[in-house]
């Protein structure tokens, strides 16, 4: 069937075989959308994120010793921003009190935008074979100013683990691209990072970038 000039159709129509499309013009694709087939193989217009992945932090750590399950974060002058990671916590924190006084506000990562999917890539070795895995948490929380810090709770957006750590110097992932989070963090909150070894106490090296994505 041919036709001649312009026909349009009211009703749905379907092709068995391919379909071509002759001269067809060039141009610029609208913004955040393109064409596919949705699950009944219908064309549809799709939605792309067009957001870009922003850096918020990129450093690496180092525990001489550890013991397992405790939740560290960094050093305890210099926060994160010092390779020696000496703070710890017996058990998972619910506000930035917890993380001791005077000092908590050492441990932030201010996030410059809005942001969503907040994610890692994580590398971690160990200097014996005794580590079992790494777990590195992340939280948000708002930045404390005239209020106390017990008053600025944590709320955890990402966790990643390694897989067993069975061979000593020897690196493992631990990934999370948080593309399921549909929450967001605000321009001017902040995020802390804890990593939490388990196994028997052995050297620990890591290193990671956290970043997520503009809205």
């Amino acid at each position: 069937m041919r036709w001649l000039g312009q026909h349009i159709w009211d009703f749905i129509s379907r092709f068995r075989n391919e379909v071509y499309l002759e001269d067809v013009s060039t141009g610029t694709i609208a913004s955040g959308g393109n064409l596919g087939l949705d699950a009944n193989n219908k064309i549809v217009k799709n939605t792309i994120d067009n957001s870009s992945p922003v850096i918020i932090h990129q450093f690496m750590g180092y525990l001489s010793t550890f013991t397992s399950g405790r939740y560290y974060y960094g050093n305890n002058s210099y926060g994160p921003y010092h390779h020696i990671w000496t703070n710890n916590l017996t058990s998972e924190p619910a506000d930035l009190g917890d993380l001791g006084p005077a000092r908590h506000s050492t441990f932030l990562h201010i996030v410059p935008v809005n942001m969503k999917n907040i994610s890692i890539r994580a590398y971690c070795a160990n200097g014996a074979s005794g580590t079992n895995t790494v777990n590195i948490k992340v939280y948000k929380c708002t930045r404390p100013s005239s209020v106390a810090a017990d008053q600025s709770s944590l709320t955890e957006v990402l966790s990643v683990t390694t897989d067993p750590m069975d061979n000593a110097n020897h690196g493992f992932n631990a990934d999370g691209e948080n593309l399921t989070n549909v929450g967001q963090v605000n321009a001017g909150e902040a995020l802390v990072i804890f990593v939490i070894p388990s196994g028997s106490s052995t050297s620990l090296r890591f290193n990671y970038t956290l970043y997520g994505f503009t809205n």
